[in-house]
């Protein structure tokens, strides 16, 4: 679990560990608890800043939190897959985009539609335990990508993906549907785990078309929509 903690946040872990694709293995089903962790730790910021200011400024506060937790480099992948993607080219020419480090027209552009689809979104439904689902749905879902996929370059990405057991998935999507049904009940649980099913098995059959598998990057990717995506649905389901 420090491994996690050392690649996925930028808490200080003062400990030489090791870092093979079997280290990697063994703690991946921490994920989704480190999530949930971050989460956690939104919703505190949130609830404690509803306290004192407008709900709106309460959502910014949680939303930067996560950010200077994990040094927002799931914002960065996001960024750099939607270059790479909408750039028109494939294979190695939309790789080496999405490996070039510096953010396009494409990706800032989507950079501000996320944001602003997640901070109106959680206007609607914003409370402590939204921070906690969403933070341990967007990373169960980068094990739902990475399972029996084609890893394509190298990095972090390439270490996790096809790299996941059963087992491993199995415990997340238990963890991530049980918090569906005890955050919104039994249907709409299942409406959020079919979407994102959905969601996940086309943006991999989109991903092997356009490079020919999955970069580090897409994960930043999934990542990133997954959250939109329960946003909207919770959104829809307050409102309608």
């Amino acid at each position: 679990m420090f491994l996690l903690i050392q690649f996925f946040t930028k808490i200080p872990i003062n400990k030489s560990l090791a870092c093979e694709k079997s280290d990697f293995r063994k703690s991946l089903w921490f994920l989704p608890v480190l999530g949930g962790l971050i989460g956690a730790v939104q919703g505190l910021v949130f609830y404690l800043s509803s306290m004192v200011f407008p709900i709106s400024i309460a959502i910014i506060f949680a939303m930067i939190t996560e950010y200077i937790v994990t040094g927002g480099f799931h914002m960065d992948g996001y960024a750099d897959a939607s270059d790479g993607f909408f750039s028109g080219r494939r294979g190695e020419d939309a790789y080496k985009i999405m490996k070039d480090g510096v953010i396009g027209p494409f990706g800032a552009l989507s950079l501000i539609i996320l944001l602003l689809l997640q901070f109106e979104g959680l206007k609607i439904i914003a409370f402590p335990l939204v921070f906690v689902l969403l933070g341990i749905v967007s990373k169960t879902v980068i094990l739902m990508l990475a399972y029996r996929s084609k890893a394509y370059g190298g990095g972090l990405g390439g270490t996790i993906t096809n790299n996941v057991s059963p087992v491993t998935l199995l415990f997340s999507l238990l963890i991530m549907n049980g918090m569906f049904i005890y955050v919104m009940g039994v249907y709409k649980g299942f409406v959020c785990f079919a979407m994102l099913s959905i969601f996940i098995w086309l943006f991999r059959k989109f991903s092997y078309r356009i490079i020919g598998g999955i970069s580090g990057d897409q994960y930043g990717f999934v990542h990133e929509i997954s959250k939109i995506i329960i946003i909207l649905i919770m959104g829809y389901a307050k409102i309608a």
